[in-house]
């Protein structure tokens, strides 16, 4: 009976029972001692992942039976006995023989990448006699003994194992079932919760999170159409799961002959001609949703239809769950029907989410991003590298800074960290963020030293304080925010906020002192040549940087102003960071005093002339210790010193 397609009226007339998942799955496969078996042993090590990981939407009792049900749909052992013995293996390794059984005896397609897994996982897990059959069996180029394996495989599905090759192809079957649920259920779990018990899960299972796509919705897409067979022909069904943000807000409704190809392009799918896009909450009765799916199916160029679906909505999984009778009921061929659900801060407080079911070839994944795919892949390596104890590849987030760098000054140009002098002159008040703005973007772009610029510089340096231990530190802190309601974007968001407002702190703090008493003047054209190019590179590589967790914790508003000039002047650069110069030269005073007042017992005041004051100071510069002389000060007096272009014009 093709129950989708008997009218809803008609099947209620008949008397009612309510079965669980549980109940279907039992019955489905009590005709096979093998998968009962089978299933048995998995339920433990599944039940045990699923209580240690928060799922997205996963309901005890439900989640789990209906992903079994899935894969056993087409299990051939849970029909008639006889098309079942008429079956034949193929294949000259015992590889080969396994997915040949899996696949024509079963009806569970395993791939030789994921048997390969299984097998190095075998090797080293299973008991020693198991695992030195499958040593000696899988490194064998051609089976011995082909009919062994055949009458393993029946012991396998009508007796009891005792052999040792009918007991390992039980045991692999096992892991093979077992890993095919894991996954399937690793892909509702959200970035931040993966780092929470980065130390509980195993690095294989670290390592197969971060090759899915759970950090942006267009590689996701991209990913659902590469891995369709070409002979493929089934009609693929996605649920993704994300936070509610101005990105699925902002996503566009695209309907056949609109062309939004730009939005698209950049955050969903990189061919706009291919898809079509709805709001749920626009749809607003059965006659326009059955409308869209139509045309969805009778059009032969659109592949996928998107439909945004905002959760904060009281009856929203009750029309949900009525779109998903009205897709299955399509049988649609080759084409993809993707459902986004976003919900509010709230439902991931309350851990309130549409019940993640997988039957009726429904898959599920959480998005912890809809935006497109450049700064949130760079996220995900960052997150990947912190949370995988094993060796992962070097992740260099040098990329990220610069990405955010623009975003950083613009944050810093709303600060006044610019003299008026230092601006031009006839600036109109209205416009002058962009003045500002331009004028940063033209002195940071100036290249110092061997080609690298004032920004090259500053992103080097801020880097640099982005060690494990931080980067650590950081995630802990998105993580503790989402899990505390605190923060209501996701995981990448929040990080990519965190470097913005970390990036802004280091800029603003770092142009504080570059440019106190006009020392980006020491950069205009009049005075600019290689001499202070490289003075001003000295300086700035020299230059004390706030510590990591000060930057997190401080305030940008406190440095948001410039350092006052001495009042009535209107000064000029006279000496090169002056400001950072005088202290020495105080200090250098003050102990010259004290030493010709010692000299001479009989005055309070030294009696000497100006030439021997300056003559004794000057020496004591010289005598200073090595450890002294590493300050930015004494930097910068003895490079001044040595060049004659820049002793004649400051000295």
């Amino acid at each position: 009976i093709d129950l989708p397609t008997i009218p809803a009226p008609f099947l209620n007339r008949f008397e009612k029972y309510r079965l669980s998942v549980a109940e279907l799955l039992a019955t489905k496969v009590k005709v096979s001692p093998f998968l009962s078996r089978i299933i048995t042993r998995c339920s433990a090590r599944i039940s045990a992942f699923s209580s240690m990981v928060t799922l997205i939407g996963f309901v005890p009792g439900q989640t789990t039976e209906t992903l079994l049900l899935n894969l056993f749909e087409n299990a051939i052992i849970l029909q008639k006995d006889d098309i079942m013995k008429n079956q034949t293996f193929s294949g000259n390794t015992f590889s080969e023989y396994f997915i040949s059984f899996a696949k024509v005896g079963i009806g569970i397609i395993v791939t030789q990448d994921e048997f390969t897994h299984i097998i190095d996982y075998g090797k080293a897990f299973l008991p020693l006699s198991l695992s030195r059959v499958l040593q000696d069996i899988v490194t064998k180029q051609k089976l011995d003994y082909p009919g062994k394996v055949d009458e393993a495989i029946q012991k396998c599905l009508y007796g009891y194992p005792q052999d040792d090759i009918a007991v390992l192809i039980d045991r692999l079957f096992e892991m093979v079932l077992t890993r095919k649920v894991i996954l399937s259920l690793l892909q509702l779990a959200s970035p931040e919760e993966i780092f929470k018990k980065r130390s509980c899960l195993p690095a294989n299972l670290m390592s197969e999170y971060f090759k899915q796509e759970h950090f942006s919705l267009k590689p996701f897409l991209s990913s659902i159409k590469s891995s369709l067979e070409p002979v493929d022909k089934r009609q693929q069904k996605y649920i993704i799961h994300t936070r509610t943000n101005g990105q699925v807000m902002g996503i566009p409704t695209v309907r056949s002959g609109m062309d939004f190809s730009p939005v698209i392009q950049k955050l969903v799918h990189i061919d706009s001609n291919n898809v079509i896009i709805e709001h749920l909450s626009s749809v607003k009765n059965e006659s326009s949703l059955r409308s869209t799916i139509d045309n969805w199916c009778e059009d032969d160029v659109i592949e996928m239809l998107i439909l945004v679906v905002d959760m904060s909505d009281k009856v929203s999984t009750e029309r949900l769950n009525y779109v998903r009778c009205c897709v299955d009921q399509a049988h649609q061929q080759k084409k993809t029907f993707v459902a986004i659900l976003h919900y509010p801060t709230s439902a991931f407080l309350a851990k309130k989410f549409y019940p993640s079911l997988f039957i009726g070839n429904w898959s599920h994944v959480y998005l912890d991003s809809i935006g497109d795919g450049g700064i949130s892949s760079n996220m995900k390596s960052l997150v990947e590298k912190t949370c995988r104890s094993d060796k992962c590849k070097t992740f260099n987030i040098g990329d990220m800074v610069n990405q955010v760098m623009k975003e950083a000054i613009k944050s810093v140009a709303s600060y006044d960290v610019i003299y008026p002098e230092q601006l031009p002159q006839q600036m109109d008040r209205s416009k002058s963020f962009h003045v500002r703005h331009d004028y940063l973007m033209a002195v940071l772009s100036i290249g110092i030293n061997e080609g690298k610029s004032i920004i090259d510089v500053l992103s080097e340096r801020f880097t640099s304080l982005w060690s494990d231990k931080n980067l650590a530190s950081i995630l802990r802190r998105a993580a503790w925010s989402l899990q505390n309601g605190t923060s209501q974007l996701g995981l990448t968001s929040c990080l990519k906020g965190i470097l913005q407002d970390t990036m802004a702190t280091f800029l603003l703090n770092s142009l504080s002192l570059l440019n106190e008493w006009k020392n980006l003047d020491v950069l205009s054209k009049l005075h600019r040549d290689n001499e202070s190019d490289y003075l001003f590179y000295m300086v700035l590589t020299s230059l004390p940087m706030m510590p990591f967790e000060e930057l997190l914790l401080h305030q940008a508003g406190s440095l948001s102003k410039c350092k006052e000039l001495p009042k009535g002047q209107h000064l000029a650069v006279q000496f090169p960071f002056f400001s950072l110069f005088s202290s020495l030269l105080d200090e250098v005073v003050e102990t010259t005093l004290q030493r010709l007042s010692a000299s001479n017992d009989e005055s309070t005041f030294p009696i000497c002339s100006t030439t021997e004051f300056l003559d004794d100071a000057m020496n004591l510069l010289r005598t200073k210790t090595l450890e002294e002389k590493s300050t930015i000060a004494y930097k910068t007096f003895e490079h001044v010193s040595r060049s004659k272009l820049l002793y004649n014009r400051y000295l």
